[in-house]
C-alpha cells in the first residue's frame, strides 16, 4: 500500500472552524492515511494530535507560505509518497482514493481538478495531490513562487515553468442538499460550497455528515437509492434558498 499524507490548509476563521469538527467526525476518523489540519501563527513549527502549527502568517494572503512551511515540516518528518492538500470545505473519501493511488504508476505525478484563468491551466487548491519528486521540486525552486497570486494559481504557474504536466481529477461539488444519486462513488474528493446555492455556509459541516452517510450506504448496499426524505429534504432546501434570498 502506498503512503499518502492528507494535508487540510485550515485556519480558525469562520467558516474554517465549524468545518473542521465535521471533517474530523466523519471522513478524517474513517481515513485510512494519517491526516494533519495546518495552521499558522505560532512561536514554533510543531505538531499536537492531527494538528500542525506553523510559524507563517494567518492572514490569507500567506497561505502560500503556510503551505510552503507545511511541505517543508513533512518532508523532514514524515514518511510518504504522496501529498494530497485539501481544505476544510471537502471531503475525503479514502476508499476510492486508495484506489486511485494504487492505479498510478508514474513518478514525477501531480492531479487536480483543473480550471483555467487567463488562458492558464491550474489546479484547484480544494484539493490536488503531488508525489514526493514534485514536492522536492517545489521546495527547490520556492524562491519562484509568487505570493501576490492565490495559492493553487501560483503553485500551478510555478510547476507550469518546471514543465509538470497536470493530471485531472474529477469531482463532487455539493451546493444544495446532497442525495444519493447526486454523489458518484468512485470519486474520492466532494467539495461543498453553499455559497454558489445562496445559502450561508455554516449548514457545510452538517451535509458533510450526509455526504458521509450516502458514502457508507453506497458501501453497504453497493447500489444508489433516493428515499423520500431525501427528495423532501432537497426541496425543502429550494425552499430555504428562495425565502433566505428574498429576505435579503
Amino acid at each position: 500500500m502506498k503512503n499518502v499524507l492528507i494535508l487540510v490548509v485550515s485556519s480558525k476563521t469562520y467558516p474554517s472552524y465549524l468545518n473542521q469538527i465535521f471533517q474530523k467526525a466523519s471522513w478524517v476518523r474513517q481515513s485510512k492515511y494519517p491526516v494533519l489540519f495546518y495552521f499558522g501563527g505560532s512561536h514554533k513549527s510543531h505538531v499536537e494530535k492531527n494538528n500542525l502549527y506553523l510559524k507563517s502568517s494567518t492572514k490569507f494572503v500567506d497561505m502560500g507560505r503556510r503551505t510552503l512551511e507545511a511541505f517543508e515540516y513533512v518532508n523532514q518528518n514524515y514518511d510518504f509518497d504522496y501529498i494530497l492538500r485539501t481544505n476544510n470545505s471537502s471531503y475525503i473519501d479514502s476508499i476510492a482514493l486508495e484506489k486511485l493511488v494504487e492505479s498510478l504508476s508514474s513518478e514525477n505525478f501531480c492531479g487536480g481538478h483543473i480550471g483555467e484563468q487567463d488562458k492558464s491551466k491550474f489546479i484547484s487548491g480544494a484539493a490536488y495531490m503531488i508525489d514526493k519528486s514534485i514536492l522536492n521540486l517545489i521546495l527547490e525552486n520556492k524562491d519562484k513562487w509568487d505570493h501576490s497570486l492565490i495559492d493553487d494559481i501560483a503553485i500551478s504557474r510555478l510547476l507550469e515553468d518546471q514543465n509538470v504536466t497536470f493530471t485531472n481529477f474529477e469531482r463532487n461539488d455539493v451546493i444544495s442538499y446532497p442525495r444519493p444519486s447526486d454523489l458518484r462513488y468512485d470519486i474520492f474528493h466532494t467539495r461543498l460550497r453553499l455559497d454558489k446555492f445562496k445559502l450561508p455556509r455554516a449548514f457545510e459541516g452538517l451535509l458533510m455528515l450526509k455526504v458521509s452517510k450516502n458514502y457508507k450506504k453506497f458501501r453497504k448496499k453497493n447500489e444508489v437509492i433516493d428515499t423520500f426524505l431525501d427528495q423532501v429534504l432537497f426541496l425543502i432546501f429550494r425552499v430555504i434558498k428562495y425565502f433566505y434570498f428574498k429576505l435579503r
